[in-house]
This record gives C-alpha cells, sequence and structure tokens, in this order.
C-alpha cells in the first residue's frame, strides 16, 4: 500500500513538473516573438534621449502666423500636409502653434541638453527624420540644437520660438545676401544681430538713434549690422531707394501687405511674394520675401489706441494661453533644417530673446505663451512718418516703394542730382561750430549725438540732469543744479563734468528712449565715458543723494541700487514723459 502511495505522489508530480515545463516552454516561445517585435520597435525609435525636463506651446498670430506658415508649405509643403491646405479656411483666430521641448541626452562622452520641435505624426516620418524621446513624443531630427551651459531651458524656448519667423524666414537666399529689418526694439534688434550672425548683410530701418553704434546702450553695438533712419541722405530718401537690391524684408512694426486679412494660406504666400508691397519690392528691389511679424496684439493696439487696447489684448493673451486648446490652432511644422542652421548659431553665439521679453509676463511658467507688443514699438510706429506721396490720406509708411513708376525715377534723379555746391554747403554744415555754452558749469547736451560727443568719447566722468521744459520741479532744480556744478567745478577740477538734457525735442525723446528714462527730473552718471549705475530723482538741493551718488562715481564703489531708490515722495514729485 506504502509502495503504491509513493508511485502515486511520483507519477502526479512528474506529470505537474511536465505541465509547468510546457506552460515555461510556451511563455518563452511567446516572449521570444514578442521580444523581438518590441526590440524591432526599439531599433526603429533608437534614441539618446535620456529625459524631457520642459515643454511649452509656442503661439503665432496675425501676420506673423501668416508668414511662417506660408513660408514652410513653400520650402517643403510635405511638413504641413498636402497642398489642399493651402486653399482650406483659416483658424477663426488666424493662429497656429508648434510644441517646443528641452531634453537631456545619454552620451558616452557626457550629457548635453537639446531643444527640438515636437513631430506630432512621426509615423508618416522617416526614421531616420525624428528623435523619439519615448513611444508617444518625437521631435524633428533637423529641428534640434545643443543647448550650451550658460542658457537656461526657459531662454533656449523662448530663443527658438523667437527666431522662426524673423530670422530663419528672413534669412536671404538669394545672390544678394541682403536683409532690411524694420523696427529698433528688443525684438528687431534680436532679428538683425540673429540674420548678421548667420551671414547676411544687415541694415536696421528705425526710426531711433541706432546709428550711434559706440553708445554703451545700443543693443547693435560691435556688430557688422547697419543702422539707418527711414529717409537717408540729404535728401531724405526712402530706404528701399537708397539700398538698392536686397533679399528680404522683415517688418517687425507693421503689416503693409494685410496678411491679417488672407482667407487662406495660398492668399497669404501670394502676400509675401507676388502682390501688393512684395510685388513692389520685387520689380524695384529684386526682393525675394516681405516678411511681417506683426502681432494680434500689435495690431490691435495700433488700431484702437493705446488707452483703449491695453487690457483688452492681455485679456486675449490669457484666454489663448491658459487653458490652452490646441484644437482652436493650426499645428505649424518647423521650417527645414532650422535648429541644425538657424538656432544653434544663435545659441552658441550668446544671441537671445530672454523669456522675460513679454508684455502679458514671462513665459517660464506657461504651458503655452503668444508674443504681445511693447511700447517702444507701437512709439516708433507712430513716429514713423507716411509717405506724403499718396496725399494726405496716405497710411504708407515712408521708405517703402511707391506705386507710380515715375515717382521712382523721379527719386532716382533726385538723388543722382546733388551737384558740387550742395555737397560743399554739406561740408559747411558738418564744420559749423556748436553754438556758445551759455553756462559755463553745465554743457548742454540736445541729443545722443552731443553725449558721444562730450561724455562717451572723452571718457568723462559726468552728472547729466535730465529735464524737461513742461516740469515745474525741473525748472526749480535747475539753479541749485548750476550752483551744485560750480562748487565741483572748485573742489574736483576737470575729473567731473556737469551736463543738462532737455527732452522736449525730437532728438531729446530719441536720448530718453536709448537712456531708458521714463520720468523727470532724473539724473544719470556716467564713469570714464560709460553708464554708470541707474537713473534716480532728487526733489531739492543741495541734495544728499546726490552727494552720496558723486562720492560713488569718483570712488572704487560699486553701485548699491537700494541706496539710490527713490522714496515714495520723490516719485510723486517726477513727471511721466510726454
Amino acid at each position: 500500500s506504502t509502495v503504491n502511495t509513493m508511485t502515486n505522489i511520483a507519477g502526479r508530480a512528474t506529470s505537474i513538473a511536465c505541465t509547468v515545463i510546457l506552460l515555461f516552454s510556451v511563455i518563452l516561445i511567446n516572449c521570444y516573438f514578442v521580444q523581438g517585435f518590441s526590440t524591432k520597435q526599439k531599433t526603429i525609435r533608437q534614441t539618446n534621449l535620456h529625459a524631457v525636463t520642459k515643454r511649452q506651446n509656442a503661439i503665432f498670430d496675425g501676420a506673423e502666423f501668416v508668414s511662417l506658415a506660408s513660408f514652410v508649405l513653400d520650402e517643403n509643403s510635405s511638413r504641413i500636409g498636402d497642398d489642399s491646405l493651402l486653399d482650406k479656411e483659416l483658424p477663426e483666430m488666424r493662429s497656429g502653434f508648434m510644441t517646443i521641448v528641452t531634453g537631456t541626452t545619454d552620451e558616452k562622452e557626457g550629457s548635453n541638453r537639446i531643444v527640438g520641435i515636437v513631430n506630432p505624426s512621426p509615423d508618416d516620418s522617416d526614421d531616420d527624420d525624428v528623435i523619439f524621446l519615448d513611444d508617444e513624443t518625437s521631435v524633428y531630427r533637423d529641428s534640434v540644437a545643443t543647448i550650451p551651459k550658460e542658457i537656461s531651458d526657459n531662454d533656449a524656448i523662448a530663443t527658438a520660438a523667437a527666431a522662426l519667423c524673423g530670422v530663419h524666414c528672413g534669412m536671404p537666399r538669394g545672390d544678394t545676401g541682403k536683409a532690411v529689418v524694420l523696427g529698433g526694439g528688443d525684438y528687431s534688434c534680436f532679428t538683425a544681430l540673429g540674420l548678421s550672425e548667420l551671414g547676411a548683410e544687415v541694415s536696421l530701418v528705425t526710426t531711433r538713434p541706432m546709428g550711434l553704434k559706440d553708445t554703451p546702450l545700443n543693443p547693435l553695438r560691435d556688430s557688422e549690422v547697419e543702422a539707418m533712419g527711414p529717409g537717408c541722405g540729404e535728401e531724405e530718401l526712402g530706404f528701399s531707394v537708397t539700398l538698392g537690391d536686397f533679399d528680404t524684408v522683415i517688418d517687425t512694426l507693421g503689416d503693409e501687405a494685410s496678411m491679417d486679412k488672407v482667407q487662406n494660406l495660398r492668399e497669404g504666400l501670394a502676400k509675401t511674394q507676388d502682390t501688393g508691397v512684395a510685388e513692389k519690392l520685387k520689380v524695384q528691389n529684386n526682393c525675394e520675401r516681405y516678411i511681417s511679424t506683426m502681432t494680434r496684439s500689435q495690431k490691435f493696439v495700433l488700431t484702437e489706441g493705446i488707452l483703449f487696447a491695453r487690457n483688452a489684448v492681455i485679456d486675449y493673451q490669457k484666454k489663448v494661453e491658459n487653458p490652452f486648446d490646441p484644437s482652436k490652432f493650426l499645428r505649424i511644422p518647423p521650417p527645414v533644417n532650422f535648429g541644425k542652421v538657424t538656432l544653434q548659431t544663435l545659441l552658441d553665439s550668446g544671441i537671445i530673446y530672454p523669456a522675460e521679453n513679454n508684455e502679458n509676463g514671462p513665459n517660464a511658467n506657461k504651458d503655452a505663451f503668444v508674443r504681445g507688443w511693447s511700447f517702444p514699438d507701437y512709439t516708433e510706429f507712430e513716429l514713423w512718418p507716411l509717405d506724403s506721396t499718396g496725399g494726405s490720406k496716405s497710411t504708407v509708411r515712408f521708405g517703402f516703394p511707391d506705386v507710380s513708376a515715375l515717382a521712382l525715377e523721379a527719386a532716382i534723379e533726385k538723388r543722382m542730382a546733388m551737384t558740387k555746391t550742395k555737397q560743399a554747403e554739406k561740408k559747411k554744415v558738418q564744420k559749423k561750430k556748436k553754438k556758445t555754452q551759455t553756462n559755463p558749469y553745465v554743457i548742454d547736451i540736445s541729443s545722443l549725438t552731443d553725449i558721444t560727443e562730450e561724455i562717451i568719447s572723452k571718457k568723462r566722468n559726468c552728472v547729466l540732469f535730465i529735464s524737461a521744459s513742461y516740469c515745474q520741479l525741473c525748472r526749480a532744480l535747475k539753479p541749485g543744479y548750476t550752483r551744485v556744478a560750480r562748487i565741483a567745478k572748485e573742489e574736483h577740477g576737470d575729473s567731473l563734468y556737469f551736463a543738462n538734457a532737455n527732452t522736449g525735442t525730437k532728438k531729446g525723446k530719441q536720448m530718453t528712449f536709448s537712456l531708458q528714462v521714463e520720468a523727470v527730473p532724473s539724473f544719470i552718471l556716467f564713469k570714464n565715458g560709460e553708464r554708470y549705475g541707474t537713473p534716480f530723482g532728487v526733489s531739492k538741493f543741495p541734495s544728499e543723494k546726490l552727494d552720496l551718488a558723486i562720492e560713488y562715481l569718483l570712488s572704487d564703489k560699486e553701485w548699491d541700487s537700494e541706496v539710490f531708490q527713490d522714496s515714495e515722495e520723490q516719485q510723486k514729485a517726477r513727471t511721466k514723459l510726454q
């Protein structure tokens, strides 16, 4: 009986063992095929990306959206879909977006931070054209750039978004290699510097005094960018006549082609190349493309006026940014080789568009962001002269080509008609001595040219009093300021100078823009010809604050902004610039 029982147990054990072995074999075989399939997928999606650190949606609207989407379609329609999209009616808000991410690579030689643009349809792309972050997220390989250590993820994403339209789409691809940027604000200068770094010959046209490139505050200082006004030379010819042939125009202030009104991208493409202002520029200047980077917010402010539009614009920006609804926008793929050619060059050269440069608040903590507008850009557009050849109701900014070919011929004739007499008169004006100083202790400053000649080029230590004729406190301070200057002259001799600048003239207003002065009276210091410290106010003389500032100026002390911060009483006493 015992033997039979043990035999039964052994038989059962053998049966169970066989069953386990059989099941294990099935699992192994199944795993082999499953793993084989999975391995194949991993081979296709093999990547060195280790982690995604940040993801944001960059929104493009207004004329900037039309310019960017039209460029991508013209360059490589396969990335944005078939040609039927050209005739498809645009979203109600005339807006599009790209998703930009930053991540970390896991290379043998070390870890690198990268920035790239998400590809929403990787299965429709060649394996070599995408990099997979995981099974659901991939980026266009040629949109990727390595982020230098000193640049944050936030600034890398903001720079990528800012460079897409103005820099990459505006880069000349013609024979001359020349680009014209209109505007003198932060975005305009970023675009001009970026194009110049990429090898373009760049002319920046602005009503701001950017021509004084030796001024320390000038963002174009030490660059190859040529700055000029809308009217050039003694005859005040328009920039399009003066510059001759160029390849592209990047308009950061306006939208002469009315791109925000197009119904589809085919119409938008025509407006950047073949119709309206683009056609005129092509005929006169062999210009291949007119690009407007005007945002919806900029357009709204110009149309409604700053007093009525500001709150509405901020409400619009908040509406599209949070919560972000991708169904309301057209997803735009990046232009070909954007990361390799354009973005990498800018990052390596330190040409950055900071994430905090947004009227609607810094981009850093947003899931989505849209570029807004700026008060300096609005002011510059309003100050830009209009073309009088179109009559008193003309809305075309001066410098763009005239509609009439006769007007162009007349302008060229006028340019070539300069006589020797006029040249002699010009030299005479240039040699004319400056007006006699009425105050022996205070230098009169009327423009940035005066600052350059009297302070910067001579490397002087100087106190500059910024005043205005409509400021009562300024008028009350002038006698005391002269007294302070006289006493300082006796004590310090030629080691310290005092100057006064009136902001009432056109050149005076340009000067305050460059010096970043918002209210008067303001005092600015220069140490050995270079800007020292921050502007501050004084409400009476003698002034302990000014005495202490002079002590800092003439010593090796580092400027302390908190020490010279204006009190509430001083802030109330000052007058906003008009």
